[in-house]
This record gives structure tokens, sequence and C-alpha cells, in this order.
């Protein structure tokens, strides 16, 4: 769960949103109710769902529900790992007016242009015991978070970038989802 905009409190975009509550919705009704917890991660899980199509609420004080383009369905299919990144804004945030100054007519010379070749290798380590397959890297500073999916069960890993070394697996169990009433 991640902000979209600067915030009041001057969070930048982008950042995960501590504390959220992220309702599991199948045809419109909640099934399960996720408390995010307060580690900077931004991370939900939901386990043991049977497959089907699902969408999200976002619950949080300073934030608008989740519409248009920062709500995405998630398709659950059966023994696979489903994730999706959501997308929150600040109630009180005004997207600013953009107004094009001095924007280069189609015959100006280019300012910028792409290289023509660009020459790319592969950093590999044989250091990396991650389990499952590969499924999504976020990469901060000198660290990088790997998801994978190993049999169905979703697996985080916090891997050093410059020793190519997983410094410790990340528990998926977080605070214990709320449950409806």
């Amino acid at each position: 769960m991640y902000s979209t905009n600067m915030l009041p409190d001057r969070t930048i975009s982008g950042c995960p949103i501590n504390g959220a509550k992220i309702h599991l919705l199948k045809n419109g009704a909640i099934v399960d109710t996720y408390q995010v917890d307060d580690f900077y991660n931004g991370v939900f899980v939901f386990k043991n769902l049977e497959p089907g199509d699902y969408t999200f609420m976002l619950e949080k004080d300073g934030y608008k529900p989740l519409e248009g383009d920062n709500t995405k369905p998630l398709t659950v299919k059966a023994n696979e790992t489903s994730y999706v990144k959501l997308l929150a804004e600040s109630t009180d945030y005004v997207p600013p007016t953009v107004t094009y100054y001095n924007y280069p007519e189609p015959a100006m010379t280019t300012y910028a242009a792409a290289p023509s070749v660009l020459k790319m290798g592969e950093k590999t380590s044989d250091n990396l015991a991650i389990e499952g397959t590969v499924r999504r890297m976020l990469t901060r500073g000198d660290s990088t978070v790997v998801l994978s999916d190993a049999a169905g069960e979703p697996k985080l890993y916090l891997v050093d970038n410059k020793d190519l070394k997983i410094i410790k697996q990340i528990s998926t169990t977080g605070i214990a989802p709320c449950r409806n009433r």
C-alpha cells in the first residue's frame, strides 16, 4: 500500500502507508481484512483464498477510497501466488496545473536522444538461495526486497546488493488479519 502524491506530513510519493486497513472484497462483499504494520513496508497478505476475482477497499484517515487508476482487480488462481500494488491518494491532494513553456516545436533541434547501443551485463551470485520463482524485486539503497512464489507460498527476502547475500528472510505473517465482526 503506497501513497501517490506529496502528503500533508511531507511524506514523498510512493512511500508505504503504515497502519492502513485493506479490505478484500469478492462480489462487493468483504471477505477478509488486513491491518498493515508500522514498519514502512506496505505489505499486506491474504492467505487461503478461493480462486476468483477480488477487489480492494482502503480504510485509512487522510486517504481517498481506492478508485479509478488506483484500484486494481486481482484474479486468484489455484496453487499460485497473486500480487497487486495499490496506490492511495491523500484527501487534500490537489494535482498541480501543468503549463508547458518553451516546449520545442517538432522542427527544432533534439535536446536529448536515446543512445544507439546499450551495453548491459548480468551480475549473478551463487549465494542467493531464494526458494521458488522470483515474482517482484524492490531496490532501495544498498538492499533489495525479493518476493518469490515457493509452491504457492509467498516468500520475502532482504538481499545486500554489495555482497549479493541474503541478509534475512522477512516474515509474511505480519499483524494478524482483522476479522469481520
